[in-house]
């Protein structure tokens, strides 16, 4: 007996199909089952000899299928290929039909299979391959976690999209290195495990993202976020606060950070560092993306989230943006405000007696003084350079500085008050 939930009509690419979600008696969770009616046993079959007879035919080497300016390319190649086949071995069938056939065959050779029409339901947040012994997982953003209708043949072909994934983002996955993280062409991320890692099978878990970002309007308009609190944020980033966005798994902490930096004004540069490609800035913004590498079989060639770390402090970024830090990088992070040389000022002494106990500080937008330095006695007509530490987090600093000092003469204690504006070494 069945429950039905839902259902609603999907185009992947051509592709149409039906998602029907509904309890079934015996079943613990819903079920999601997709429907492409079009396509019969007996088609299903032809299909299959054309896509053997498609891999034969074409041929492209690894690093066209690497590169991700040849993709357009490689598809239309492959359409035109697998175009003629359709019509050699289905004559009679409607223009409709060869283009729903053809993109169906394309979707079966270079994509994930009939993952793909997995990947086109916006309503998912979250599909997971635990074996393929197992149906494979969806998590749906109103319904929760759904088996499907959908199971892989064995575990070679999980592997085959694994090391697929892998190959267009130059990361490998092998028995010597049985874990990844990647990203898709789509921006959506995607973790994969080989067995004996994942004892009961290969498995591959893709978080989808949304096609469209998130703005601070989203997040207000689904209450994720009051009024208050985004005010409160827009100004903490406007005055070049430093930050931690923490949470717990899927609780929204890239999404928040895509959220904030639409705060970032369009005249800084920003330096991101992460793992896995998720961070999505604006088109006008001046970043640089950076992401960390693994280290190869021999133990070379492994670029940490710390090194790109030094690295970044020799680029000039106006903000710096460390996504999903682990330690020991996660300290390192943490120290990147502390970088600075502090900032560095002339005083002239020309009050008309010799100044003694000269102590500096420094406070305003961009600059937080830890402490405050003491020189020598400075006499009438003499200049020194003091050095204030503190934290820039700009390349220019404006504020006030603070000057304390005992006339010789007097032993009376004075101090002024005036307005710098200096570079940041």
């Amino acid at each position: 007996m069945l429950d039905k939930l839902v259902s609603y009509d999907i185009k992947s690419g051509g592709i149409p199909f039906t998602v029907n979600i509904y309890r079934k008696k015996g079943e613990f969770v819903p079920v999601y089952e997709i429907v492409l009616s079009s396509i019969g046993k007996t088609t299903l079959i032809i299909l299959e000899k054309i896509r053997e007879e498609l891999i034969n035919k074409v041929h492209f080497g690894i690093l066209d299928i690497a590169d991700a300016k040849k993709t357009d390319v490689i598809n239309e190649k492959f359409y035109d290929a697998a175009l003629k086949l359709v019509k050699k071995y289905f004559p009679d069938i409607t223009e409709e039909n060869e283009k729903f056939l053809t993109s169906y065959l394309v979707k079966k050779s270079l994509g994930l299979g009939d993952i793909e029409l997995l990947m086109s339901d916006t309503n998912l947040e979250e599909i997971a391959i635990n074996s393929s012994a197992d149906y494979v997982w969806v998590y749906h953003n109103k319904i929760g976690w759904l088996k499907t209708n959908i199971q892989l043949k064995d575990e070679n072909l999980i592997a085959h999209y694994a090391s697929s994934i892998g190959r267009k983002v130059n990361r490998q996955i092998s028995v010597l290195e049985p874990l990844m993280d990647a990203t898709l062409m789509t921006g959506d991320r995607v973790n994969a495990t080989l067995m004996p890692v994942s004892s009961a099978g290969n498995t591959i878990t893709i978080r989808k993202f949304a096609v469209k970002p998130w703005t601070i309007t989203d997040f207000l308009k689904g209450g994720a976020m009051t009024i208050s609190a985004a005010a409160l944020v827009w100004e903490c980033v406007h005055y070049e606060m430093s930050a931690i966005i923490a949470g717990g798994t899927a609780s929204g902490k890239t999404s928040m950070l895509n959220v904030v930096s639409n705060f970032f004004p369009p005249n800084q540069r920003i330096i991101s560092i992460e793992d896995t490609r998720e961070i999505q800035l604006p088109k006008f913004s001046h970043w640089v993306p950076m992401l960390t590498r693994l280290p190869n079989n021999e133990g070379k060639g492994g670029v940490s989230m710390l090194d790109l770390l030094v690295n970044s402090l020799r680029m000039r970024p106006d903000r710096f943006m460390p996504e999903k830090c682990t330690l020991p990088s996660g300290i390192a992070c943490l120290d990147h405000k502390y970088t600075g040389s502090g900032i560095q000022m002339v005083i002239q002494n020309g009050q008309g007696f010799d100044m003694s106990g000269i102590s500096v500080g420094v406070n305003g937008t961009g600059c937080n003084a830890v402490d405050s330095t003491s020189g020598p006695t400075l006499t009438n007509g003499q200049q020194a350079t003091y050095t204030v530490a503190c934290t820039p987090s700009s390349g220019r600093f404006k504020g006030t500085v603070t000057i304390a000092y005992t006339n010789t003469q007097t032993s009376m204690t004075h101090s002024k008050l005036g307005e710098v504006i200096v570079k940041v070494p």
